[in-house]
């Protein structure tokens, strides 16, 4: 549960992912966020950001889901940040399940 919450901490996700410049929560409704995700340029390549819907399902106290993606964020016509190129994600995500050690995922 401790990693799951802390995936789920969308503000303080930079803290510990060093790719991410920021991340804004731009709606929120139940289950389902929009999120646009803004990552580092490296090596002379422009910082990219993706707009992507992110559902996540609690399965059981044991296992948990985390989905994202892109499809049909377009109809939000939110502006490109300036100094960054928009990514696009079809399906990405995490599943999280207790470990075979205790305080192991």
């Amino acid at each position: 549960r401790v990693v799951f919450s802390k995936l789920l901490d969308a503000g303080r996700q930079p803290e510990w992912n060093k790719l991410v410049s920021k991340v804004e929560v731009l709606d929120c409704g139940g289950e389902m966020v929009v999120l646009r995700t803004c990552f580092k340029g490296m090596l002379g390549v422009a910082g990219r950001e993706g707009i992507e819907f992110r559902a996540v399902e609690e399965v059981d106290e044991d296992n948990f889901l985390i989905a994202y993606t892109s499809q049909g964020t377009t109809d939000f016509s939110v502006p490109v940040t300036p100094g960054f190129e928009r990514c696009h994600s079809t399906i990405s995500g995490y599943r999280l399940a207790r470990g075979a050690e205790p305080g192991a995922v």
